[in-house]
């Protein structure tokens, strides 16, 4: 397996622990806790397993949505690219994070984040392996969303063809900016049958000054006030990464 293949593939597994948590939002009648479970298939073969669970609960005396996210290599791919993430994300009443906590456990190195956002600035810390636990400290000039609370974004808003969309997300090391715009609506076969889905095509890029990142994704909605997401796909050079929703709990 090629070093460019295993470093695309990072980038996708840390890109699906955002996207796949969609579903856990989207659903408008759903009980207050609730737990999805995802297949990430790469080259037609299961490579990592995310699991998102959610519930509403209160926080410093706050309603609140409490996201919990986690991410699993599988089989073979454990042992070539052994990952192991956790998140929590705390989310308000206008769909933004108070705290952000994230785990992430990648081929024998760990990050462990702690954030908690404000209305100009982000304030945190960050511990690598046994390393001395370094502060964080980002100042913002719209609000922001962390890894897993942007997806509640989506729950009410309104797509429409052609019009394109876009948020902030920061990751704990930097920002990342997500343009999306659907482009058609098409069916897509689900294991219920055909489902009509709005087709959003996406671009992650980040606010690097001296490496210029762009990455490309597609994602299907269901086009029904559900908006559900159907399927996931990521295009790369040596293959293609599929996401699929495989259970609800």
């Amino acid at each position: 397996m090629s070093p460019t293949f295993i470093r695309y593939y990072s980038f996708v597994v840390i890109t699906v622990l955002i996207l796949v948590v969609i579903e856990a939002l989207c659903c408008r009648h759903v009980a207050a806790k609730e737990m999805f479970v995802y297949d990430i298939n790469v080259l037609n073969a299961k490579a990592a397993t995310a699991i998102m669970t959610y519930k509403h609960d209160n926080y410093k005396d706050k309603k609140v949505l409490k996201l919990f996210g986690i991410l699993e290599t599988k089989g073979n791919w454990k042992e070539i690219y052994p990952l192991y993430d956790q998140m929590v994300s705390i989310v308000d009443k206008n769909a933004f994070p108070i705290q952000s906590s994230m785990d992430f456990n990648r081929r024998k190195k760990k990050q462990v984040f702690s954030l908690s956002f404000g209305s100009r600035r982000i304030k945190g810390t960050k511990k690598v392996d046994d390393q001395k636990e370094r502060a964080i400290l980002r100042r913002m000039s719209v609000p922001t969303h962390d890894l897993l609370s942007w997806v509640n974004y989506l729950r009410t808003f309104e797509l429409k063809l052609g019009k394109p969309f876009n948020f902030r997300i920061f990751s704990g090391n930097r920002f990342y900016k997500v343009t999306a715009v659907p482009t058609k609506i098409e069916d897509v076969w689900v294991r219920s049958g055909l489902i009509p889905a709005y087709k959003i095509e996406a671009s992650i890029s980040s606010f690097r000054k001296r490496k210029k990142f762009n990455k490309k994704a597609e994602v299907w909605i269901s086009a029904d006030e559900e908006k559900l997401p159907l399927q996931m796909i990521f295009n790369l050079t040596l293959g293609e990464i599929r996401v699929i929703l495989t259970d609800i709990k």
